[in-house]
């Protein structure tokens, strides 16, 4: 059952925000490389909602921001073909206008792999984001099913000269290409200028780096002349099978480019290496008397290192980030002293596949890193809410709550959520901050979604203006169905987030400040008065003009089944409208 409230939100003054040269896909622009073509630096891209298949776009030598008006859940860059996402060279984020992409989905990009028909060529460098010379600023983007370029096979080896005393040798094959780096991410120097780099805000989740190719197959021996008729002479030994390539680094996020890389409030899960390339086989030995013997096969490739991010030039500081699931270390840095140190502060790397799970050329502190506690450091079972469905909050009691350090924090004032960062004084561990507003934490439960897909679980939620949102009241187990129901919301100024009721646990509406709105006692606006079996929807569009403003949500079911004999609270939540 649904109803809408047209006039559920109080009024507020708009927002005012300062003019800027605007270029809007689509609109003026059928897609984004067209409204990229005719940018200067320091212009806008603002994107509408949508599924954008593209080939790859390319951004050179200016600085503009390209974003999405209402974020990643609602807009998503998709490569049909295969080809990355973005190309970006000769970028800076050091002048007035930071080369930014911010707010997509990208997903199923796919470097280039070495040309068909070389050999023992590498595989190209991110698939979503290649930055080659230059810097950028990625923002709350969600980078899903990525991958960098494979490696080709390496060269055959040259066959053994003939001869009448006995065939020469063949000789090796070569080494099989290297796969491509950073399935999402790759950030390269090639000869030009670099600029520092900051991914904010961000999820990565199945990407995956490129794999090696095989070795070349060695050359075949030569064949003994004279022995083929006299019987005297052994053919040439085949030559040995070449090593496999080495299999990509940085399954999520590979740095090379030598200035500094920063990495906050991200969340980096179940990213896969590409495997080291097959062994090249022998060649096959000279015919005479005896036949040359069969070359020795070679080794296979190596796999690659970093399921998570990879440095092998440049400072990369990881900051209030989650790590977990990943192929082999969450961060790997070369030593320091040869290069500027690495930094892995208030984050939490768990059950990724290294021991410890962020090398120990990192320098870590006020973490939790699985296998590498000591001094600042924990290693401890984090709590999360649901692994299983790659819910990586913190569970209420988790050990990473109030564990990290404020002097380390700085002014970061959210987390990946758009939540408080520091709540108490003290920040949590990780890229979740603790921000729970929850009821009586009973079978009544409140979920909201935003547009016809994004279904909250957190406790905020950014909106904006013309959002069509639904929030559900229901009781999964049926426990309070047909009891009577209310809906209340109460909206505040926007920034440290409001208080929960102080006489009245399970209620996150504080009643002590204004603007409490309860529906549903009696034949109130939502019409039936008892909580239907499938649940009750109410829905409503964030009208304009109140940017700036937070509306905090929850639902109540009056049952004598309730934990306290009277009412049922659902867990709140915050509509944050941008």
């Amino acid at each position: 059952m649904k109803v809408l409230l047209g006039s559920l939100l109080v009024a507020a003054l708009a927002a005012t925000a300062p003019a800027q040269s605007t270029l809007p896909v689509p609109g003026s622009f059928a897609s984004i490389q067209a409204a990229v073509d005719a940018a200067s630096s320091g212009d806008t891209i603002l994107v509408a909602p949508g599924h954008y298949n593209v080939s790859t776009i390319s951004i050179i030598g200016k600085d503009v921001l390209i974003m999405s008006s209402h974020g990643a859940r609602e807009t998503d860059i998709f490569v049909g073909t295969p080809g990355r996402c973005f190309f970006l060279s000769g970028t800076t984020t050091t002048g007035p206008q930071p080369m930014t992409i911010e707010g997509f989905t990208i997903a199923n990009g796919k470097a280039p792999s070495a040309p068909p028909g070389s050999t023992g060529q590498a595989g190209g460098s991110g698939g979503a984001i290649l930055v080659d010379n230059g810097g950028v600023v990625v923002r709350g983007c969600i980078f899903d099913g990525n991958r960098a370029g494979d490696g080709s096979q390496g060269v055959e080896g040259v066959d053994g000269a003939p001869l009448s005393i006995g065939g020469l040798p063949g000789l090796p094959g070569g080494k099989g290409g290297a796969g491509g780096h950073g399935g999402a991410i790759a950030i390269l120097q090639n000869g030009g200028f670099t600029s520092p780099s900051s991914i904010e805000g961000c999820q990565f989740f199945d990407n995956r780096s490129g794999d090696g190719g095989p070795g070349g197959t060695g050359g075949r021996g030569g064949d003994d002349i004279r022995g083929v008729f006299s019987g005297s002479d052994p053919g040439g030994q085949g030559g040995p099978g070449g090593k496999g390539g080495e299999g990509g680094s940085g399954a999520a996020i590979f740095s090379a480019a030598g200035s500094s890389l920063s990495i906050t409030n991200c969340t980096i899960r179940s990213n896969t290496l590409g495997s080291g390339g097959l062994f090249g086989f022998g060649g096959q030995g000279g015919s005479g008397s005896p036949s040359g013997a069969t070359g020795t096969q070679g080794s296979p490739g190596d796999t690659g290192l970093a399921g998570g991010v990879y440095t092998s030039f440049g400072a990369v500081t990881m900051l209030h980030c989650t790590a977990y699931f990943n192929d082999s270390y969450a961060l790997f840095a070369p030593p320091p002293g040869i290069f500027a140190p690495s930094f892995f502060q208030n984050s939490i790397a768990v059950s990724n596949q290294a021991s410890p799970d962020v090398s120990n050329n990192v320098l870590s502190s006020y973490s939790n890193i699985q296998g590498g506690a000591g001094g600042t450091n924990i290693d401890v079972t984090p709590g999360f809410a649901f692994t299983e469905l790659g819910d990586l909050h913190l569970h209420p009691g988790s050990a990473c709550i109030d564990a990290g350090d404020a002097g380390l924090t700085g002014p970061l004032a959210f987390d990946r959520d758009g939540d408080p960062r520091i709540l108490g004084g003290v920040p949590d561990m990780g890229s979740d901050e603790d921000f729970q507003l929850v009821g009586t934490d009973e079978d009544f439960v409140l979920l909201v979604q935003v547009g016809p897909s994004h279904v909250n679980q957190t406790p905020g939620l950014d909106v904006q203006a013309g959002d069509f949102v639904t929030s559900t009241m229901f009781s999964p187990n049926q426990t309070f169905t047909g009891n009577p129901m209310l809906y209340a919301l109460q909206p505040y100024a926007s920034g440290p987030p409001m208080g929960v009721n102080p006489t009245l646990p399970g209620s996150v509406m504080d009643t002590t400040q204004p603007g409490v709105a309860l529906f549903g006692f009696g034949g109130g606006p939502l019409g039936p008065v008892v909580l239907p079996p499938g649940g009750q929807d109410v829905a409503f569009v964030i009208p304009p003009g109140l940017t700036g403003i937070t509306v905090r949500l929850q639902g109540y079911v009056i049952s004598p089944l309730a934990g306290n004999g009277v009412w049922a609270g659902t867990d709140g939540r915050d509509l944050r409208i941008q």
